[in-house]
């Protein structure tokens, strides 16, 4: 399996002389149901991003073939993303206490040295 199964390009020509309107202009179409390419198989970026847009909403960890920084930051983005609104609030609340918890441990452990 090539690219070429499930990306496509094309240029918007005029009807009467089939020129190229804007040669800078260029529409790419990805075919996600024409990829079909398992974790084993992917090789390349474009294999990785396609199988990311494919796979993502239905992936509980992120596979090995996936575990680059770009990868892991999107991956959890959209774990971010499947949390209900209260969840998202509740995340949020629980990461500013645990903030606030080592900023107290750090005063804390400046206050015993001070004594």
């Amino acid at each position: 399996m090539s690219a070429n199964d499930y990306i496509s390009s094309a240029h918007i020509k005029y009807d009467d002389t089939g020129k190229i309107v804007y040669n800078k202009f260029k529409l790419v179409f990805l075919e996600l149901k024409n990829f079909t390419k398992s974790e084993s198989e992917i090789k390349s970026n474009v294999d990785k991003w396609m199988f990311t847009l494919k796979y993502l909403a239905k992936l509980d960890n992120l596979p090995d073939a996936l575990r680059t920084k770009i990868f892991q930051k999107l991956f959890f983005k959209a774990e971010i993303a499947k949390l209900s609104k209260d969840n998202t609030a509740l995340s949020r609340d629980n990461e500013a206490k645990e903030q606030r918890i080592v900023e107290l441990e750090r005063l804390l452990r400046v206050n015993k040295t001070v004594q």
